[in-house]
């Protein structure tokens, strides 16, 4: 919006026939930052603009649910006994949306994405992304590309350290086999590995899921083998599920899941991380 600003400012000044040089930059980013605040904001200060509303639900991942996402939520709410495994529905289903837009490929199946790359921007669902002319329009496209050459540089450079044993990911999916790793103080889950020791990337958002499933795809080869490809969909399932549900905000989905699928097994360590989450 800053940018608008100072390009309406700018133009505004060309239409009048004024001359402008570098010993105006300090007038006009003065004027333009005055632009900016009445686009932005009303007299009070509250924010008005519909792009900035939305930029802003998105980085503090509180945007309203919809759809599938919604629904899910109304289950947990109708069944109070399972709240506590999933307390905060907005914020991890926002996380992840998050980390799907700088996936590549991902990012091809969020509405978002597919209706800035694809519609006008006087189409009738541009106004919830705050879209209201075609620069808000290609500003909005920009992003969107911006995204996703980040997220291909990301995953490129993340491949070639996983490969070369700097980063690790969930390890197999056999627990007793991964806690033999870690009794052994050699190796730590979605880690860098820096020298002899390892560091959680867990709070990278939203970059920590590709580290994680990158590192676990070479861990696929190295570790796995035949067994993998003899059972490849359920391998791939735990690889896409432990990185997804690891979100700290669904966590509780993967104690849930342990519960049901150990018939009870698990039960007591459930109960633990339960009341260690509760507390």
């Amino acid at each position: 919006q800053r940018q608008l600003a100072f390009n309406h400012v700018y133009e505004k000044l060309q239409r009048q026939g004024i001359v402008v040089s570098d010993a105006d930059l300090d007038v006009l980013v003065k004027e333009a930052e005055i632009d900016f605040e009445k686009r932005v904001f009303t007299a009070d200060g509250k924010i008005s603009d519909e792009m900035a509303k939305f930029a802003s639900d998105e980085a503090k991942l509180t945007q309203e649910l919809s759809g599938v996402a919604k629904d899910f939520d109304k289950v947990f709410e109708k069944s109070p006994y399972l709240r506590p495994f999933f307390l905060f529905a907005r914020t991890g289903v926002n996380a992840l949306t998050m980390t799907s837009k700088y996936t590549p490929g991902l990012n091809l199946f969020i509405k978002e994405h597919s209706d800035i790359m694809s519609k006008a921007w006087n189409h009738p669902d541009m106004a919830q992304y705050g879209i209201k002319s075609a620069e808000d329009l290609q500003i909005a496209k920009a992003t969107m590309k911006g995204r996703m050459a980040i997220g291909y540089a990301f995953t490129s450079m993340a491949g070639i350290a996983a490969l070369n044993g700097y980063i690790t990911g969930n390890g197999p999916p056999d627990r007793q086999l991964r806690e033999s790793w870690r009794s052994v103080g050699r190796w730590e889950p979605r880690s860098f590995k820096i020298g002899d020791s390892y560091v959680s990337y867990e709070a990278l958002e939203p970059f920590n899921g590709l580290l994680g499933l990158m590192a676990d795809i070479v861990d696929s080869q190295k570790v796995m083998g035949d067994e993998w490809v003899g059972n490849q969909f359920g391998k791939i399932s735990y690889l896409i599920s432990a990185n997804i549900i690891n979100k700290s905000f669904l966590a509780g989905i993967l104690q849930l899941s342990d519960l049901l699928t150990s018939q009870g097994k698990d039960a007591p360590r459930v109960m633990a991380n339960f009341v260690n989450n509760q507390v």
